[in-house]
């Protein structure tokens, strides 16, 4: 059972039952059992075949997390088609070249500013855009356009169709090409196999016991190649219930509805928890916040404690359970946690703060590392495992090895190829192994730990190691730093460009009664600057006490007028920062940080406006 028409039917025989999908409508849970879900995936295959949609089809799939979203997942390979998800906001330039460079024929476009946005951005290989929600749609006649709904009826599920098809498929075909985030190189289409994904979702269900009683959150771009497999793949893997939010904007009501057992987040997702928990107690009453402040020190104490091969004193473990229970027990109840067994992390490098807490709130969270190229997931952390600089060990079958300094992986997850390239899918792979341009080393454990992208390290002028990617994840630790860029390759010193958390920035300004008049006017405020800069001084002495970061201590930083947008193609949909465009994007203020200059001036092309933004010296 290597293909995903194989496991569907194979959840239906076994399972029929349970349930599937959910996703929330109107306030209310949708709920499609695994044998509703065969029946519907069996109707729409049946359309799409007579449609056109076959073996190697390129069929996009443009929207948001949504069970219809999903079941066209599973339609398509059904008939041998290569699904291209494409998140929900991408627009423009950006759509048109991502349906062109996967060389998408079908999309099934969710609702009609998808259709508008298919329409505008001039793409010219597509031959049939479906459409689910026929709302705002009435009076559109382009030829190209079909509505799903209505052209469904009249149509029987067939279980016997689906499995004439099974014996059609193999576990080789190509079932997604996603692009990669664009990070560290420029984006590549990367051609992933039926096989390679089910094989990692099995090596993690296997290895954590994940089952058909668990159920997880479907909540991420559908572009990210997390979701491909840590919702999508895993779903159809373990049986589990997949559930789907109502919008970007309920997730965290949603999950609380729901307590998946199980969670992927990106950094940022749990650093959010991490603010939002932080901004709640700063609005409280001074009791209330004295209270959580020393129950947030007793949980870290043991954490810290743990992370160092610790156990700590009698005492200090009695303060532990004692704060876990009065305390983060509510918590997590709160943010819909306290069902989690299984939370995971990886795409970018976690706060070591923020790791921590999770860690001494109960909640097992751990690291894990993988790109495109590896179904997103080549190493993950044990649970006994509390070091944050740790990304565990690599899943059953994969190998990992270090080659002048550079992490190399093989196994059953690794690529077909980047697509349409075979120049870069050589240059990407060397002997059956796949290169990932990112340095790292494995401990005697057989730990990975990683140390940024290569792209991005160098020396400093005067000889010392320059490696941005651990400064930038020391200062996300500080939850009024949402964002940090790290300049200093070629350089005399590191200077530092960050984003300020408008939520609890603006709480924490609003206890002290400072006067402003927007994100942009706070972000310049003297206080502001005097707080990041005392949390600047704290990494710098931290930096100072080992010879071999020494050098890297920050000299001079600013604090940006907004916050770094995809809009504005400084971030991905998993928000991880494109620091290449942006430091090209912003190589005028980088260049006034290493001049005398305390203020720099400029128009920022996202609204046009002209700022004035403070530079402080560390």
């Amino acid at each position: 059972m290597d293909t995903f028409l194989a496991l569907l039917l194979e959840q239906a025989r076994k399972n029929s039952d349970l349930p599937a999908l959910r996703t929330k409508r109107m306030g209310i849970w949708d709920t499609l059992t695994w044998a509703q879900t065969r029946d519907k995936v069996s109707v729409l295959a049946q359309l799409l075949s007579q449609q056109g949609v076959g073996v190697g089809t390129s069929f996009g799939v443009f929207g948001p997390n949504h069970t219809d979203m999903y079941l066209a997942y599973l339609a398509v390979h059904s008939l041998g088609g290569v699904v291209i998800p494409i998140d929900s906001n991408t627009f423009g330039e950006e759509l048109r070249r991502q349906v062109q460079s996967t060389d998408v024929e079908h999309i099934l476009a969710f609702e009609q500013q998808h259709v508008d946005a298919l329409l505008e951005c001039e793409q010219t290989c597509v031959k049939r855009i479906f459409y689910i929600n026929r709302r705002g749609m009435e009076n559109y006649a382009q030829p190209e356009l079909m509505s799903l709904p209505e052209n469904l009826e009249g149509i029987e599920a067939s279980t016997a169709f689906l499995e004439q098809m099974d014996g059609q498929r193999d576990s080789g075909e190509i079932a997604t090409i996603l692009l990669t985030s664009g990070t560290g190189r420029s984006e590549r289409p990367v051609e992933l196999s039926h096989g390679a994904l089910i094989a990692t979702a099995r090596s993690i269900a296997q290895r954590e016991t994940i089952t058909k009683k668990d159920g997880l959150l479907a909540y991420l771009p559908l572009s990210a190649s997390s979701d491909f497999l840590f919702s999508y793949s895993l779903t159809m893997v373990t049986g589990c219930a997949m559930n789907c939010p109502e919008s970007d904007d309920t997730v965290l009501e949603n999950m609380q509805e729901i307590g998946p057992t199980i969670l992927f987040g990106p950094p940022y997702v749990y650093k959010y928890i991490y603010t939002h928990a932080s901004n709640r107690i700063e609005s409280a009453r001074t009791l209330d916040t004295k209270i959580y402040k020393a129950a947030l020190r007793a949980v870290m104490t043991v954490a810290s404690h743990r992370a160092e091969g610790r156990r700590g004193s009698f005492v200090d473990w009695l303060l532990f359970m004692f704060a876990r229970i009065t305390t983060f027990s509510p918590f997590c109840n709160i943010y819909g946690l306290s069902r989690l067994r299984l939370a995971l992390t990886g795409g970018d490098a976690i706060a070591p703060d923020v790791f921590n807490f999770f860690r001494a709130i109960g909640i097992d969270l751990r690291e894990t590392y993988g790109q495109v190229e590896g179904c997103a997931c080549v190493t993950m952390q044990s649970s006994e495992d509390w070091n944050s600089d740790s990304v565990g060990v690599p899943l059953d079958g994969t190998e990992v090895r270090i080659e002048n300094g550079e992490i190399w992986f093989r196994g059953p997850g690794q690529m077909k190829g980047i697509h349409k390239n075979l120049e870069a899918t050589a240059e990407s792979t060397k002997d059956g192994w796949v290169r990932t341009h990112d340095a790292g080393h494995l401990d005697d454990q057989g730990r990975l730990h990683v140390h940024g992208q290569i792209s991005r390290m160098g020396k400093l002028n005067g000889g010392g190691a320059f490696a941005p990617d651990m400064l930038e994840t020391h200062l996300r630790s500080s939850e009024y730093i949402k964002q940090a860029i790290v300049i200093g390759a070629g350089r005399e010193y590191p200077v530092a460009i960050v984003t300020v958390d408008g939520t609890i920035t603006r709480t924490w300004a609003d206890r002290r009664s400072l006067r402003y008049t927007g994100y942009a006017d706070l972000s310049a405020h003297a206080s502001v600057q005097e707080m990041v800069r005392e949390y600047l001084q704290k990494i710098n002495e931290f930096l100072a006490e080992n010879p071999e970061t020494a050098s890297m201590q920050l000299r001079r930083f600013a604090i940006l007028n907004r916050e770094f947008m995809a809009s504005a193609g400084e971030v991905t949909p998993t928000r991880k920062l494109r620091c290449h465009e942006v430091a090209e994007k912003h190589r005028g203020l980088i260049d006034a940080l290493y001049s005398d200059a305390l203020e720099y001036t400029y128009t920022d092309p996202v609204d046009e406006e002209s700022y004035t933004l403070p530079l402080g010296n560390v």
